[in-house]
Formats: C-alpha cells, sequence, structure tokens
C-alpha cells in the first residue's frame, strides 16, 4: 500500500513475547516516530494513556483499534469491537477486507496476539471465527506448534518455582469458588522471578475446577495491582470498574493505594458479593 510504519512499545516485552523484536524493529520512545507520523494507530489499549503518550501532536490523525468494552473512543477514528476475542483477530479481519495476505512474520505476531487473549483456545471469550482465522494465518506458513511453545512454555527457573509457590500458598474462599494469590518483594525473592516473568502469571488463579473467580494482588510499596479472572459466571470486569479498573468480564484489573490489609479487605468484600449476588449458579 506503499505506506511505513513504526512500531513504538514503551515497556519491555515480558519474555513470552520478546520474540516479536526480533522480527519487527521495536522504538521505546515516541518522540522520533512523531516526527514524520501523518497517523497514530493505537492497538489494543483503552486509552490513550496507557500507551505512554497525554497528547498526541496536532495535525495528527489517531486510528483507535481494540476490543476492550471500557475504551475512551479516543480516536479520531474508533473501531472498538467489545465481542472481538482479540485485537489481532480484529487487526487480521482488517487486512482481510482489503485483499491482503499478510506475510509469514506478521501472521506470526498476529496468531501470537489471539493465543494471548484466547489463552491457548481455553478462555470463554473463544468464538468460531477464532480458529477459521488462525487456520488462515497458518496457512501463512507459520510453526503454530512452536509459537505456542514460546507463548506458553518459555518460562524462567523462577517463574517455574513461583507458580509453585503461588499454588502452594493460594486462599480459597466460599467453598472453593474464589482463589486468591499474592505477589512481593518476598515471593520474588524466594523464587528468583522477575518482572519479565509475571505475564499471564494471573492466570493461574483459575487452575482449579472449582473457582469461579480468581484474584491476583502484586504489591507494590505504595499500591497494589489487582488482576482478576472468571471461568465466564460472573462479570469480574464490573467488579474492577468499581475500583477505578476496567478490562473484560472475563479478565480485569486494576490498581488500588492504601494499606495492603485494607486494599485487601475491600477487594474481597467486592468478590463475595457478586459471588453471592450476581453469578450463576455453579
Amino acid at each position: 500500500m506503499g505506506k511505513s510504519a513504526q512500531l513504538v512499545i514503551i515497556e519491555k516485552l515480558p519474555r513470552n513475547l520478546s520474540f516479536i523484536e526480533k522480527i519487527f524493529p521495536v522504538a521505546r520512545s515516541f518522540t522520533n516516530a512523531f516526527q514524520n507520523a501523518d497517523t497514530f494507530v493505537v492497538i489494543d489499549s483503552s486509552r490513550i494513556e496507557r500507551t505512554g503518550v497525554t497528547q498526541a501532536p496536532k495535525g495528527l490523525s489517531i486510528i483507535n483499534i481494540d476490543h476492550h468494552r471500557d475504551n475512551s473512543r479516543f480516536g479520531d477514528y474508533n473501531w472498538v469491537d467489545p465481542c472481538a476475542p482479540a485485537t489481532a483477530e480484529m487487526v487480521y479481519s482488517l487486512i482481510s477486507h482489503y485483499g491482503f495476505k499478510p506475510e509469514k512474520k506478521i501472521a506470526e505476531v498476529l496468531y501470537a496476539g489471539i493465543l494471548v487473549d484466547t489463552g491457548g483456545f481455553k478462555f470463554s471469550n473463544t468464538q468460531t471465527r477464532v480458529f477459521s482465522v488462525c487456520a488462515r494465518l497458518a496457512a501463512c506458513g507459520i510453526d503454530c506448534h512452536q509459537l505456542y511453545r514460546t507463548v506458553f512454555l518459555d518460562k524462567s527457573n523462577g517463574r517455574i518455582r513461583l507458580e509453585g509457590l503461588l499454588l502452594s500458598e493460594a486462599v480459597f474462599l466460599r467453598n472453593g469458588r474464589i482463589c486468591v494469590m499474592t505477589i512481593g518483594a518476598r515471593e520474588l525473592q524466594r523464587t528468583g522471578a522477575r518482572d519479565s516473568d509475571l505475564e499471564g502469571i494471573s492466570n493461574l488463579t483459575m487452575a482449579l475446577m472449582s473457582v469461579r473467580i480468581g484474584i491476583l494482588f502484586f504489591r507494590n510499596n505504595d499500591s497494589v495491582k489487582i488482576c482478576f479472572r472468571s471461568d465466564g459466571s460472573y462479570d469480574i470486569g464490573e467488579l474492577a470498574g468499581s475500583f477505578g479498573g476496567g478490562g473484560h468480564a472475563a479478565a480485569a484489573g486494576c490498581t488500588l493505594e492504601g494499606h495492603w490489609t485494607d486494599v485487601r479487605r475491600k477487594v474481597l468484600r467486592g468478590a463475595v458479593t457478586l459471588l453471592t449476588k450476581r453469578g450463576k449458579s455453579s
């Protein structure tokens, strides 16, 4: 199409997605990228601030492509589909709509994006069309088996030890329907895990069949980050929203300031209330 693009990712990519930097050059700042750009395409971000940009330069058109239902529609052009299982699937649909077949390296990244957002096709958002799209991406010559191993099985020793610790210290409430795990400096030091090892670890809260709501607390010095997961029976996006966060019905999060015990008590009270009043019988 005669267009050139610069991929910008402010934060360091997690270990399991670092292969993207071997496929595409990644810039860590928007400064140079904005100098010669006429369009700013934001992918999979509900708010422009999450990209690291508070305000795009004047005259720059913003295209916003996302599947988060709490998207603020910050773009000049907004394509927001909360029913889409993955923004990567939306991007493929856009490419396909204009009659293009993605080259292998693009197909690899799109396939990985779908794997992440569907939990390897395990999450409740996995729809029939996802398999159709992935079949077409596979036809581009990608190695689906190796991509799965890279995304889900490329773990450091610290990550493996951390998973074992979290499982052994998990707290179960309400007859095992709520699973609570906590990560702080203590857990990282004991296992040797790093921040780059934490991608997707909140899914571990749903490892037990009886669990309906999973909660993972990340304790920092002055705040607590909370990741919520659900088996689809409960809308934990609303729960996260009540604490100023957001996300999907089955995967959401928020960050709260305050004393650790107060934050934990408040969040667990909200989860129990949701379990009691809004969930389907289990």
